[in-house]
């Protein structure tokens, strides 16, 4: 992991023998505690199976992980554990909500706690070789069962196991020499950080379609489980609605026998008092029956008188518009004759006056001039006529509608 300032404490519930398989699987990194009825770690801090509690530095309980759920049950996120004779990689930790927790609670804002990853001291090989340096290592009793792990020396930066450059060209050029291990081993060590967020990064996007594909099988199983469930409650339901309805009938069959017997009699008295009652309907009907075909025979000849009269009324107007037709047509075609005659008239006029004013010797113009003045009066005398003539007509015909609407 990213950070060396932590211990991890592993309490194996009391009467549990597994605790020598515990430390197999852990490769026996860490420190071991088995509970006992003395000791009652578990029963101390309400622990549960697979919960993480984190301590600070004066040992106040700052979180507590417990991966119980509301409902009593245990989210293991479907994770189990490697068998004989396999490793186990940080690949558990993309699977397992405990690790993923443990990791979240002991990352900082600065320095985020990854799996799998270590701080060693920063010194390359060219420092170690020159110097006559080898980089720090790890005892391998590190981390059994009894013993606390060292911290690791953090690297300030900025900071050398080297000599101090002497002055003048040789110390220069060792200077000069220290500054480009220095920028070497801060470009290596940028490109470790670039590979392992893209590592990072394409760790997490498996572990999302792995997720994606679990919870897509896990869905398609519960709804087989849940249509297999749903057929055996419709076959349940529909065996007893099949007895239910076999015994319904059963008793709906002796509920008709019994009936039928009742209904049998009801129906030879309902006969009798029916042909009674059928008897005297019969004789009112035919009665109705009379005096309705009276009444329709009287009304039919009213029909028939009230059409006929409507008819000699309309054949009487048709034939008064008829006439009136006639009589509008002969009037028109007088009218023009009249209009013609006037107008030949006119034009006799207009011919005479010409040819006397030409007779006393009077120059074109004049005469165009005499002949137009006679021809404007001469239409708008008959302008005055027609206007006459249409306002006694208007008269005419408001004493007809008003005689119509007194009638």
């Amino acid at each position: 992991m990213a950070r060396d300032d932590f211990e991890i404490v592993f309490v194996n519930l009391k009467n549990d023998p597994n605790l020598s398989k515990l430390k197999d699987i852990t490769k026996n990194e860490f420190t071991y505690i088995q509970d006992t009825e003395k000791l009652g770690i578990w029963l101390s801090f309400n622990g549960h199976k697979d919960d993480i509690i984190i301590f600070d530095k004066s040992g106040v309980q700052k979180v507590h992980l417990s991966m119980k759920k509301a409902n009593g049950q245990y989210d293991y996120g479907r994770v189990h554990l490697a068998k004989d004779g396999e490793d186990i990689t940080c690949d558990i930790a993309e699977k397992s909500f405990a690790i993923t927790h443990l990791l979240e609670a002991l990352s900082t804002e600065e320095n985020k706690v990854t799996c799998g990853q270590i701080q060693p001291p920063i010194v390359s090989e060219e420092d170690g070789e020159e110097d006559g340096e080898q980089p720090p290592t790890v005892p391998e009793e590190v981390g059994k069962e009894g013993e606390q792990p060292p911290p690791v020396p953090p690297v300030a930066e900025g900071t050398d196991n080297e000599e101090k450059p002497k002055a003048g060209k040789k110390g220069d050029k060792k200077k000069q020499r220290k500054e480009e291990r220095k920028k070497k081993r801060e470009e290596k060590k940028a490109e470790k950080e670039k590979k392992r967020l893209e590592k990072e990064a394409e760790r997490k996007r498996k572990q999302k379609e792995r997720k994606a594909e679990r919870k897509q099988k896990k869905q398609e199983k519960q709804a087989e489980n849940q249509r297999k469930r749903e057929e055996k409650q419709a076959a349940k339901k529909a065996e007893k609605a099949l007895k239910k309805q076999e015994k319904q009938a059963e008793k709906q069959r002796e509920r008709e026998i019994k009936q039928s017997a009742k209904k049998a009699e009801k129906t030879a008295n309902k006969e009798a008092n029916q042909a009674k009652k059928e008897e005297a309907r019969a004789a009112k009907e035919a009665e109705r029956q009379q005096k309705a075909a009276e009444r329709k025979e009287a009304k039919r000849i009213e029909r028939e008188r009230k059409k006929q009269e409507k008819e000699a009324e309309r054949q009487a107007k048709k034939d008064a518009q008829a006439e009136k037709k006639r009589q509008r047509e002969a009037n028109r075609a007088a009218e023009k004759a009249k209009r013609q005659a006037a107008m030949e008239e006119d034009r006799i006029a207009r011919k005479e006056l010409h040819d006397k004013l030409k007779a006393e010797g009077k120059s074109n113009k004049e005469i165009r001039k005499e002949v137009q003045a006679l021809r404007k009066e001469q239409n708008k005398k008959r302008r005055e006529e027609r206007k006459t003539k249409r306002e006694e007509k208007m008269k005419k015909k408001n004493e007809e509608e008003n005689e119509n609407k007194d009638d």
